[in-house]
């Protein structure tokens, strides 16, 4: 990659499908890199669920060599790496098309931060291949987040110096100033940032919503890049979709008749939704199955208020409830810990689990079906067969709040639609996201006063709901100059 007078955004990947962001920003003396996600779906990666990395036992060499890992000289561990940098992509860039245009970062000597948004795997998932070296920004919280999900087994170990800020925060990284802004998504600790360099002013979002406990955090954000006067703002667009399209699993529902069962899919603000999965859970009659993200930790929260009120208890995979009793211990999650249970048979059971300083406590399936309406049960993969040896049937419940399969258009939906109908148990969807409605995103651009809005992490983001006039759309691993006044491509 050649350097240019000025300051550089390079947009990596995350532009044209939900997940996967990497966008750095270059000056003459630093480089920062914001997010170092890994996407999740088969339409925007090479790797992913169906078509794993490391066959070789090289994952990071499979990212790198497919494009989904930034190219960068000196970022990753050297024991991930297996070979220098240049050795390992240089012949590739030579030979195929594929990787020829991908830009690549020399090591230059300046200072150089990675600033991580949130602990969600298509934000930080490549977090763990980082060298001891490599300083890493992000929140207080996601910091102590990230060390429980490291002791529970959820996340591999990461060795970069992560370093946790408060709201408010000033970083410099070579000459350029950034200021870390909590924001409000589905899983704690999240955060955006302003960059300011002497050539004008970016800010960056992550994943942020209005309908969170938390929307005073986005005012403020918008209102801080009104007062910095930002340039550029780089926004996630998530909910962006061509229009009288639907937005499931983000702002629509799916039909009664795809799985043959009433579902109820109004998208919700977060404070209701924890509302309709405390009632859903405490009238229910016997046995319930709960899909859900182990870091939404305010629907946990409400999980274990409904837990108390029906003296229930839930039984989750031996990492949830590994991760679950550090958050707890942490002060990041209020649910009594004697109400955390893990699944006796499962494949990540007795023996799969960190060791502890303290156990986890295990049940038995027979003990579940012996006491149905004293559970709930995480609902996952590793347990779905689970739902047969208990006898899940009309008189129990299975309720969806934004776990995986996160909807329709990913892998595995059609499977627990499946098991839906067969089994004949009714079907509840608790549809709070994490994303920013098109109606949240018109407002905030309007307060933050940006002259020029990047929408990424979105599959549609010629449709944001952003000014024609303000909507900047980059190719992916296009770089434009910085400057008060525009963009100016210089691929």
């Amino acid at each position: 990659m050649t350097q240019h007078n000025g300051p550089e955004l390079v947009f990596i990947n995350g532009l044209n499908h939900i997940g996967g962001t990497q966008l750095a920003l270059r000056t003459a003396e630093a480089e920062i890199f914001f997010d170092v996600g890994l996407a999740q779906t088969e339409q925007a990666a090479l790797f992913n669920a169906q078509v794993p990395p490391g066959v070789r036992g090289q994952p990071l060499a499979d990212y790198l060599r497919s494009a989904m890992a930034p190219l960068v000289d000196g970022l990753y561990r050297a024991d991930a790496l297996g070979q220098p940098l240049a050795d390992l992509i240089d012949p590739l860039r030579d030979k195929a098309k594929f990787l020829e245009h991908a830009p690549y970062f020399p090591q230059r000597g300046n200072a150089r931060a990675v600033f991580v948004s949130h602990l969600h795997s298509d934000h930080a998932g490549l977090l763990p291949y980082l060298s001891e070296d490599q300083p890493v920004h992000l929140s207080e919280v996601s910091h102590k987040l990230q060390g429980a999900l490291e002791r529970s087994g959820l996340v591999q170990p990461t060795i970069a110096a992560l370093t946790g800020h408060p709201d408010g925060r000033r970083v410099n990284v070579g000459d350029i100033e950034l200021t870390l802004i909590d924001t409000d998504h589905d899983t704690p600790g999240a955060m955006g940032f302003i960059a300011e360099t002497d050539a004008g002013t970016v800010a960056y979002t992550g994943d942020w919503r209005y309908h969170g406990l938390n929307p005073q955090k986005m005012d403020a954000f918008a209102e801080l890049c009104y007062a910095r006067s930002v340039d550029v703002l780089v926004t996630e667009a998530s909910t962006a979709v061509p229009a009288g399209a639907a937005r499931w699993p983000w702002g629509g529902g799916i039909p009664a008749e795809a799985v043959g069962h009433t579902i109820s899919a109004v998208p919700l603000n977060e404070h209701d939704a924890c509302d309709a999965l405390y009632g859903a859970i405490t009238a229910a009659p016997g046995l319930v199955f709960f899909c859900f993200h182990q870091q939404q930790l305010e629907r946990a929260a409400a999980l274990g208020a409904a837990l108390e009120a029906s003296d229930r208890r839930v039984v989750v995979e031996a990492r949830t409830a590994a991760f679950w009793l550090e958050a707890i211990r942490g002060g990041l999650l209020d649910i009594h810990p004697s109400r955390v249970l893990a699944f006796e048979e499962s494949p990540l059971a007795k023996g799969d689990e960190p060791d502890r300083s303290f156990p986890i406590t295990y049940v038995t399936l027979a003990q579940i079906r012996a006491d149905r309406d004293s559970y709930v049960c995480q609902l996952s993969t590793a347990t779905y067969a689970a739902m047969l040896e208990v006898g899940m049937g009309p008189s129990d419940l299975i309720i969806h709040a934004n776990g995986h399969p996160l909807g329709s258009q990913y892998p595995g939906w059609i499977a627990l639609t499946n098991w839906v109908r067969q089994l004949g148990v009714p079907f509840l969807v608790i549809d709070a996201h994490g994303h920013a409605t098109p109606d949240a995103l018109r407002r905030f651009v309007a307060a933050t006063g940006a002259p020029m809005v990047i929408p990424v992490h979105s599959d549609h983001p010629q449709f944001a709901s952003v000014p024609a006039g303000a909507m900047y759309l980059p190719s992916r691993w296009e770089s434009v100059r910085l400057n008060p006044t525009r963009l100016r491509s210089i691929k």
